[in-house]
């Protein structure tokens, strides 16, 4: 006797009874993968977009919303601050301070964000050129491999900048354009979906389109006077020769040797007590989000363990209520010589049936969600997940899905055992 092939004809014998249960299984183990699998992809990103970042400074506001804005690209920024009133943070001579890297955000390009800033941030986030070089003069780019992927930018590639960061914005289509001189290698981070230039060339964006109104032609090669000698400077300047300009954020890093010191443990709170702008420890506020993240993952976490003892329960009654009526057949089955252990087998199998078809349906539907989650997520932020990609734990959930399902058979596989051939007559 073929106890796979009897037991998978009995599963489907009582079809609804069998996909009730399931879809019960699938939805539990579903809403557990996708829960598992979206956290660990989403911590991943965080990570990898961290980039030892100990400190960020920026304008007064929400802490988390300059952590978005500053290292992950998904908000608006939370204002712009004075390069004079963050200079203490660029002094080369402070002895806590590894790197200070300045940003300045606030356009786009097919809502590719423009991050000005100098090119101490391809070192700060260990980003390579695969592509022609560095930024050396005002309005060039180097555009992430996402940026070149969808947009079709290559090295010579000239175009204007919008203000905001959403289709449609309004587009400064005065002065000179941006050009392309560098593609970045894949990063896996948000580098690849960034476009970088020098810090200047957002100045330059914003003050040749406040000039537009007054101005019938725009000399495209040119410049604002304060900055005109940073065009031909061999080295470029530094950004505390421009303590008037605006810039939006300044990621941090201190020192190895330092990052325990009571100065820097407390040097956000007294920037924030003793300086106009606002300073936030990356760590901090990622670990409240996260927390708070977890906290709601948690309990959807909860209503899936409860769909899935729901389903073990279904598997339960369908196959006990199955064997009260299949009692003359597994008689028969007795006479016919089955022994007790392989009807108790027959019944477990059928059991290990329903909870395998369900566990892999389940897997397969968080996938699918996770396709979707990312789809969503690339449309709005440029961020995407890896949507089928099998982990490990997911495995773990179907093997402990098949075996929850071979406990509900249990009590049914000891009645089959105990299958009397007197009541085949």
């Amino acid at each position: 006797m073929n106890l796979a092939k009897v037991s998978w004809k009995n599963v489907w014998a009582k079809p609804w009874s069998t996909v009730l249960s399931v879809i019960l299984i699938a939805f539990g183990v579903g809403l557990l993968s996708l829960l598992f699998i979206f956290k660990k992809q989403f911590t991943e990103q965080f990570d990898r977009n961290q980039a030892g970042v100990d400190m960020v400074a920026g304008a007064k506001g929400s802490p988390l919303q300059l952590i978005l804005n500053s290292m992950f690209h998904v908000d608006a920024p939370t204002g712009n601050i004075k390069v004079e009133d963050a200079a203490f943070l660029f002094n080369p001579k402070n002895p806590y301070i590894e790197d200070a890297v300045p940003l300045s955000i606030g356009d786009s390009y097919k809502t590719f964000r423009i991050v000005g800033t100098d090119n101490s941030i391809l070192e700060f986030y260990d980003a390579k050129i695969d592509q022609g070089r560095i930024t050396e003069n005002v309005m060039e780019v180097i555009v992430g491999a996402k940026v070149q992927a969808e947009t079709q930018l290559k090295i010579g590639s000239t175009f204007f900048s919008s203000h905001g960061f959403n289709e449609g914005d309004l587009e400064h289509d005065h002065g000179a354009p941006f050009k392309v001189v560098g593609i970045l290698a894949p990063h896996n981070s948000v580098m690849d979906k960034l476009i970088i230039t020098d810090y200047r060339s957002i100045w330059e964006v914003h003050e040749s389109h406040d000039h537009s109104s007054d101005t019938l032609s725009v000399n495209q090669n040119s410049i604002t006077d304060d900055l005109d000698s940073s065009v031909v400077a061999a080295v470029p300047p530094i950004i505390t020769d421009f303590p008037v300009k605006d810039i939006t954020s300044i990621l941090v890093r201190f020192k190895a040797d330092k990052k325990r010191a009571i100065p820097v443990i407390n040097m956000p709170r007294n920037i924030n007590e003793n300086t106009t702008i606002m300073a936030t420890s990356p760590t901090y506020q990622l670990n409240k989000l996260l927390a708070n993240l977890g906290a709601a993952l948690k309990a959807v976490s909860y209503l899936a363990i409860l769909i899935g003892l729901i389903s073990a329960l279904s598997v339960f009654i369908s196959l006990y209520n199955n064997l009260k009526e299949r009692k003359h057949e597994l008689a028969m089955m007795r006479v016919a010589g089955a022994s007790p252990t392989q009807l108790s087998a027959l019944i477990l199998m059928e059991a290990l049936y329903i909870g395998l078809i369900g566990a892999l349906l389940g897997v397969l539907l968080a996938h699918g969600g996770l396709w979707i989650i990312s789809g969503l997520l690339n449309a709005q932020f440029h961020y995407a997940l890896d949507a089928w990609r099998l982990n490990i734990v997911e495995i773990a959930l179907i093997v402990g899905t098949c075996l929850l399902s071979l406990l509900a058979g249990t009590i049914p596989a000891i009645r089959a055992y105990r299958t009397n051939i007197i009541d085949s007559i």
